[in-house]
């Protein structure tokens, strides 16, 4: 089973002009950074963002334990070849995005829920899953007229 996180990793290594145009779309707070996948995309764009990206052949100075060493070795062993990796990408970012926004929204909840009732921090609180319910309505893609 591979995740969106290791899908979109092996977007940006095989297909390297997506990097820049997933690089603007995506907030690496979305990333769930708990998995060594996630991790690793996270550096990746981070570097990408800073224009400090090299490609994947200067990737090691980036990777900090065996684990993500293991996992960049990986994916760079797996041989699928995605027929439209800009779809591929959009569905991870979508993946990702959205499991960001339902761990956001749960945490809210739980939050309302442990509310002394009445509570002043209730408004803002509703505000907040209203905001990100509003979100989940506009899902960053990225655009075929973005790619060189």
């Amino acid at each position: 089973m591979t995740t969106a996180e290791f899908e979109l990793l092996c977007c940006v290594f095989q297909s390297p002009v997506l990097s820049q145009p997933i690089a603007e779309i995506i907030d690496i707070e979305w990333i769930d950074t708990e998995l060594v996948y996630g991790k690793l995309l996270a550096h990746v764009i981070a570097d990408i963002q800073q224009g400090l990206w090299e490609g994947i052949n200067n990737l090691d100075r980036l990777l900090e334990n065996e684990e993500e060493k293991n996992c960049y070795y990986s994916i760079l062993a797996d041989e699928r070849s995605f027929e439209n990796p800009i779809k591929v990408a959009n569905a991870c970012v979508q993946a990702i995005f959205e499991k960001f926004l339902r761990h956001r929204l749960k945490i809210l909840e739980e939050k309302i829920a442990n509310l002394p009732s009445p509570s002043d921090k209730f408004p803002k609180l509703q505000r907040n899953i209203i905001e990100l319910r509003n979100m989940k309505k506009n899902i960053p893609f990225i655009q075929n007229s973005k790619i060189n």
